[in-house]
């Protein structure tokens, strides 16, 4: 169980810099069905990526190595814990609308 640990340690920090981190806020070309307007879309992935590795960088090198040294564990980990989520999301998405909306 202390192999989810480490792989959703990862997975929360990214997510909490995607959203601490400041971000250009830009129109996508998906719509939304309801309002007919543009999806708005949040580029910060170069500053997430470097601020990872930064973090990264900064950990003991005990912990730096501990992804090395449990390879397979997080690779199997990340797959249950990332095919789980996407299942879960495939079940309760709920109904798909009728009307697409044109871009």
């Amino acid at each position: 169980m202390m192999e989810y640990f480490g792989v959703i340690t990862i997975y929360a920090t990214t997510t909490a810099l995607h959203y601490l981190l400041p971000a250009k806020s830009v129109s996508g070309y998906c719509c939304d069905c309801d309002s007919f307007k543009p999806l708005q879309y949040r580029l910060n992935g170069v500053f997430v990526l470097f601020s990872i590795i930064v973090l990264y960088l900064l950990l003991p090198q005990k912990v730096q190595t501990s992804l090395y040294d449990h390879y397979w564990v997080n690779l199997i980990a990340a797959n249950v814990i990332g095919l789980s989520f996407s299942t879960l999301l495939f079940f309760n998405g709920g109904e798909e609308k009728d009307a697409r909306c044109v871009t």
